[in-house]
């Protein structure tokens, strides 16, 4: 009976030996592996189904980092069903290897801005088609160039919210210096007919009576965005700060849309710049809920990622969404 239940094992545990060492193919007609592979699927109507993981499910996978077995977890995949993407771990962040195009194949936008044609190129991200850089930025720079966060030609004009491109805005990056003047008249009409920049105080609207829509549709009178673009809400501005692997401005530079430190420009001392180097600030289209005349932006520092409320006479950057 020993001598039996022996061989039993051995038969056994050769078995287990043999499939572990071996190729599998999985087919119909039961043929083998290919000699170069490993695993070898073989079918003509079935697919392979990844695993598929929403954003907040990705995050939260623990020990990516760990070593088991001496293999760390480096070119784990997924698809990620908010970005519609096939992503890799590589380097201690998920790198997207191939996305569906949010954009529906528009590469390029041209419009006008500030009085003259620019062209813009587009990015497909986490489920939304954004504008690849903010309003004011250089047109002639690809954002792939930009050497870091703090790259100047990368950083565009400060607006304040719901206003439009009418000059008020503009900023010399290089010189690191405001262009437009001010003015402490508070604007009696949503379009100011001027281009000043309106220094309203702290805590005040630039405007005399406050309007909560202005930047709500893409094709308003008060949209700075291209037709068919406007700027984003906070849930979309969310959606896409979730599909970072971290926090922080480096963090934010590396993502597919190379958000700048472009800073904020105050509405006491509108004549200064503020933080150009170490902060990125983005207008949202959302209001606050809690503090009537302020808006939501989402700021970006050395080390943080997060989003606060702005009184609306304060300047700050617009990054463009697809409606």
């Amino acid at each position: 009976m020993k001598l039996k239940k022996t061989i039993t094992l051995l038969i056994t545990v050769f078995i287990f030996q043999t499939v572990a060492l071996s190729q599998v193919s999985i087919s119909k007609d039961d043929r083998t592996a290919h000699p170069a592979a490993l695993l070898d699927l073989v079918a003509n109507e079935k697919g392979f189904l990844m695993p598929r993981l929403t954003m907040e499910e990705r995050n939260e996978i623990t020990n990516l980092d760990e070593i088991h077995e001496g293999v760390d977890a480096e070119f784990l995949m997924i698809i990620n069903t908010d970005s519609k993407c096939i992503e890799m771990y590589v380097e201690n962040s998920w790198n997207p290897i191939w996305c569906h195009d949010h954009c529906d194949g528009i590469k390029e936008v041209t419009f006008i801005y500030n009085e003259e044609e620019v062209t813009y190129g587009t990015v497909s991200n986490a489920g939304q088609c954004w504008l690849d850089r903010v309003l004011g930025a250089c047109p002639d720079t690809n954002p792939e160039d930009y050497t870091d966060a703090n790259d100047f030609r990368g950083k565009g004009d400060l607006f304040q919210w719901g206003r439009l491109d009418d000059g008020h805005q503009l900023i010399d990056r290089e010189e690191n210096e405001v262009i437009s003047n001010t003015t402490t008249a508070k604007s009696g009409s949503d379009i100011p007919g001027h281009n000043l920049f309106i220094n309203a105080g702290s805590g005040e609207d630039w405007l005399v009576t406050r309007n909560d829509n202005l930047w709500d549709d893409a094709n308003g009178a008060s949209n700075p965005c291209p037709n068919g673009w406007r700027p984003p809400t906070k849930d979309e501005m969310e959606i896409e700060m979730n599909s970072w692997h971290g926090v922080g401005r480096d963090v934010a530079f590396a993502s597919p849309l190379r958000f700048t430190t472009g800073g904020r420009r105050e509405s006491t001392t509108a004549v200064e710049l503020n933080r150009t180097s170490t902060q990125g600030n983005y207008w949202t289209s959302t209001n606050s809920t809690d503090e009537p005349g302020e808006s939501v932006f989402l700021m970006i520092t050395s080390t943080a990622n997060y989003f606060s409320e702005f009184n609306r006479a304060r300047g700050a950057s617009v990054r463009c969404i697809k409606d």
